[in-house]
């Protein structure tokens, strides 16, 4: 079943915080932020939720993390944006993800229950 784009699907409420946090610090960086989503995305209506990613990414700037977690969150970032658009086009089919090591060898057990295992999700649904 496919869902139609008019209708909202996942509701979201925005947590005015980080904007205060912001502007609290005599920074005013969600009209600046607004404007330059508009400028890639205009009309988006995923604005409130581009906006609170970005302003959660300058506070962690502003907090200026360690290196570890902002690599981590860059590549996890990265990471799902790749997987958004592999999948993009099984709109509307079940998926299922499995985590794992890619450095399980092809030999070891693991591996191949994990095989087995993905080769039989198909005829569960």
């Amino acid at each position: 079943m496919i869902l139609q784009e008019d209708k909202p699907r996942m509701p979201y409420v925005p947590d005015d915080l980080l904007s205060r946090h912001f502007q609290s610090n005599g920074l005013d960086l969600t009209s600046k932020i607004e404007e330059h989503i508009n400028e890639v995305a205009p009309g988006t209506r995923n604005l409130p939720l581009y906006r609170d990613m970005m302003l959660t990414v300058l506070r962690m700037a502003q907090d200026d993390r360690n290196r570890w977690d902002v690599k981590i969150t860059l590549q996890t970032l990265r990471e799902l944006d790749k997987a958004f658009r592999v999948l993009e086009r099984f709109k509307g089919r079940r998926k299922v993800t499995v985590f794992g090591s890619a450095r399980t060898p092809q030999e070891h057990p693991l591996y191949a229950q994990a095989r087995e295992l993905a080769k039989s999700l198909p005829a569960r649904t």
